[in-house]
């Protein structure tokens, strides 16, 4: 049921996630209440990594959240889950807030694997993240990403419902 949830709206966030070269520009013209996220950050700290935005240059633009995991990543830059724990790392480790995609693929989809897929990408930073109240878990199934087959609303609702009973578990009944 979509409507299992009530939400103030004085307590949503609202969120821009502008391509790496405008961060700043669009930093400039937001107004309070509304906050700016980068798409990536590097899996490697500061130094010769051509082309990469390490967790230290967005915490120096007074960036507070990243995206990581995002479907394009995972499939088009082929960012395996090692890959995607090395972002999460890096990103705590210069005090980023996380936006964490998770969802399975088309195989794991047909298999019918999606509870264990999403368990494994959440136990995968599960002892990273010490404050969950800022990490914002997003589904985001591959199978269903730019491919012309649409997740069906109540196969959103069961993976929300995973989620929200997987951090209830794992992470403490305040946090979901």
């Amino acid at each position: 049921m979509y409507n299992d949830m009530e939400y103030d709206q004085s307590q949503l966030d609202f969120v821009l996630m502008p391509g790496m070269l405008h961060l700043p520009l669009v930093q400039a013209i937001v107004h309070d209440g509304i906050k700016v996220c980068a798409q990536n950050v590097s899996a490697t700290g500061n130094g010769a990594y051509t082309g990469e935005v390490s967790a230290d240059a967005l915490a120096d633009y007074r960036i507070e959240q990243v995206l990581i995991g995002h479907n394009e990543r995972r499939k088009d830059y082929e960012e395996d889950q090692e890959k995607v724990n090395a972002k999460v790392k890096e990103a705590l480790q210069c005090g980023l807030n996380l936006v964490y995609c998770v969802g399975e693929s088309t195989a794991q989809h047909e298999a019918e694997q999606t509870d264990e897929v999403l368990n494994e990408q959440l136990q995968c930073v599960k002892e990273g993240v010490s404050d969950w109240s800022q990490t914002v878990l997003v589904y985001e199934p591959l199978w269903a990403m730019g491919t012309g087959t649409i997740a069906s609303g109540d196969q959103t609702q069961e993976a929300c419902h995973f989620l929200r009973n997987w951090v209830k578990e794992n992470v403490g009944a305040e946090e979901s």
